[in-house]
């Protein structure tokens, strides 16, 4: 029989891990394939086994802490000095990171993902963490390329504005339905 206390940790452990399971479930349906923390000062990167598993590391290492050079492993040679632009800017004090960019996975696939990630910063407003997730996307990427293929053989210009940027990019068929010298950006 159960002592009180041993009832009540058992209770306890079964909560949590009924937890676990519910943020399991909503991490993946909310489309957050992994997580990742960075701290700045000991140059040590940490991150659960999904995203061990994305960049090509050892889980068991990357929970404890790896050099952050080992993030740029697998990420594709034609987006590397893209995303380390990127990290530099975190490193220059910038607090927010969103890139979409390819990992080659162990076996040679290629997949698109996208990494938002916010950097923490002290009194000094110094860098001393930086936390993420990514999310893969590689099929909405194929479903936009499919979307631009039918555009381009339909005669379609495209725009898009974003908030913020006073400016609109556009595609080379919009410029030339209204009349507009080729640009990518009004």
């Amino acid at each position: 029989m159960l002592s009180d206390t041993d009832a009540e940790l058992a209770d306890l452990q079964m909560k949590l891990a009924q937890s676990r399971r519910r943020l399991e479930m909503t991490v993946q349906a909310t489309g957050v394939l992994c997580a990742w923390n960075w701290d700045i000062a000991a140059n040590v990167l940490k991150g659960d086994a999904r995203f061990a598993a994305v960049n090509n590391l050892d889980p068991l290492a990357l929970s404890t802490g790896v050099p952050t050079s080992n993030f740029y492993r697998a990420i594709h040679p034609d987006d590397q000095k893209r995303i380390r632009l990127g990290i530099a800017a975190i490193l220059a004090g910038a607090e927010l990171f969103s890139k979409d960019y390819r990992i080659i996975s162990a076996d040679g696939e290629v997949r698109w993902f996208h990494a938002e990630g916010r950097t923490n910063l002290d009194e000094n407003d110094v860098p001393v963490s930086f936390a993420g997730s990514l999310v893969d996307v590689t099929e909405q990427r194929r479903i936009q390329d499919q979307l631009r293929i039918a555009q381009v053989a339909g005669g379609i210009g495209t725009f898009e504005y974003r908030v913020g940027y006073a400016t609109i990019s556009v595609s080379d068929q919009f410029c030339k339905l209204f009349g507009l010298h080729a640009t990518k950006m009004l």
